[in-house]
């Protein structure tokens, strides 16, 4: 996991290869390159994970915290989906893990919105 968060003031931070849910907090990331990052609110939660293929147990540890909020899943309206500048689409391991985890959350395609990174601060919140 690479300390991105001292770039950054007061929102609470995720760092690569990190998931974060909080409650009525700001969560923002940012530096993907080969990552993805997915985000989310729902009920006043806010969801982020920055997806590292590199971090060890990368969809098993966003499952854990997606299951402290699993009944909420059908509430939602809207995951972002942001694409690093070097992760392919075909071949992006990052993108795979992503992928799985909707599977998991059972969302709908018409749900999900995907961005390209544009190397700005990703603010969930």
């Amino acid at each position: 996991m690479v300390d991105l968060c001292s770039a950054f003031g007061d929102y609470t931070c995720v760092n690569t290869g990190e998931v974060k849910l909080v409650k009525n907090q700001k969560l923002s990331t940012s530096f993907l390159n080969t990552c993805c990052v997915l985000g989310f609110n729902v009920d006043e939660y806010n969801f982020l994970a920055h997806i590292d293929d590199f971090t060890s147990n990368m969809f098993n540890k966003t499952i854990d915290k997606l299951n402290i909020i699993k009944d909420k899943f059908n509430k939602i309206n809207k995951v972002e989906i942001w694409i690093g500048k070097a992760c392919n689409m075909n071949t992006c391991d990052s993108l795979k893990i992503v992928q799985k985890i909707l599977i998991f959350m059972k969302i709908d395609k018409d749900k999900i919105e995907y961005y390209e990174d544009n190397n700005d601060i990703i603010i969930i919140g």
